[in-house]
């Protein structure tokens, strides 16, 4: 009896003993590096990914005009005889060349006829049109200058403005001294001096805007016998509405609406793809013609 114990007390050490050195299951040392690396290269890809997506930043194309002329044909005049506000201009528009903005330049232009004779049925003499220059052109925002010269110093002072609701986005004003270097060269500094400042408010402006999409300015003309305006103009904001990505509205009369709509630049590529857009879009409930149709500016038409 006493041997029997013995044997089965023995063979559960032996048993225990093997338990206790067995052999681990190996790890593939390799294949975790293979891994980890790999995990490591995804996050870098994601991380790098990120970071070239912060560095590709857009910039809003921009039309550079003098403050003092209210449509396309003083200001050609204003650039052509005024060699102060030729030396702002060119000025600035290096500037905005150097840092990568698209900038639309009056000069040169073969569209400068078509402006105008646009401008004279829009509207009379003593409207300030820069926005359908700027429209004309397909500048997102326009910028106005002034120069002047008194006390020994030299003034610049700039406005920029959204081109499709002429909403005033910043100004800034500064000044260098007449230290007796040519003024058109005291000019550029002043207005180089005053640039920095005004475009953080145009950039943060259009940082935010070009979220929502690329802007078009519609100006709608009711002509023709409507039963009631009121609800004709309430027929159309609604069907607008169904048909952009957001419409914003500038200004209304009893015969005129006039909106900022945004479009996905993906589905819209000009102004002729968002007027056929408009037309479907307005087509079940009036009659919709074109009056003119200028890079981000459409007028049109609707009768009953």
């Amino acid at each position: 009896m006493r041997s029997l114990i013995f044997i089965f007390s023995l063979c559960v050490l032996i048993s225990c003993a093997s338990s206790s050195t067995a052999t681990p299951k190996e790890l593939d040392v390799e294949k975790e590096l293979r891994q980890n690396s790999l995990d490591f290269t995804e996050r870098q890809g994601e991380v790098s990914t990120s970071v070239i997506k912060s560095k590709s930043i857009s910039r809003p194309s921009i039309m550079v005009l003098p403050e003092n002329a209210k449509n396309l044909q003083e200001s050609v005049r204003l650039l052509k005889e005024n060699p102060y506000a030729a030396a702002a201009a060119n000025a600035i528009n290096g500037y905005l060349t150097e840092r990568q903005f698209l900038v639309k330049a009056v000069e040169g232009s073969s569209q400068i006829n078509d402006v105008v004779n646009l401008q004279s049925e829009i509207a009379g003499q003593d409207e300030d049109l820069s926005y359908i220059t700027s429209l004309s052109f397909g500048a997102d925002v326009y910028i106005q200058f002034s120069t002047d010269i008194r006390h020994g110093q030299i003034l610049a002072s700039l406005s920029a403005y959204e081109s499709t609701s002429a909403r005033l986005l910043g100004s800034q004003t500064s000044t260098v001294n007449d230290n007796g270097t040519r003024k058109e060269e005291l000019i550029a500094s002043a207005v180089h001096k005053a640039l920095p400042s005004l475009l953080r408010k145009v950039q943060s402006y259009w940082d935010e805007d070009s979220q929502i999409g690329v802007p078009y300015k519609i100006i709608l003309h009711f002509t023709g016998d409507f039963n009631d305006l009121d609800e004709a103009h309430a027929r159309v904001s609604t069907l607008l509405k169904q048909q952009f990505v957001k419409i914003s509205p500038n200004a209304m009369t009893d015969r005129t609406s006039d909106y900022t709509v945004y479009v996905n630049p993906q589905d819209f590529g000009d102004s002729y793809e968002v007027y056929n857009a408009l037309r479907a879009s307005l087509g079940s409930a009036f009659n919709v013609k074109k009056n003119a149709l200028v890079q981000k500016l459409l007028i049109v038409e609707v009768q009953p």
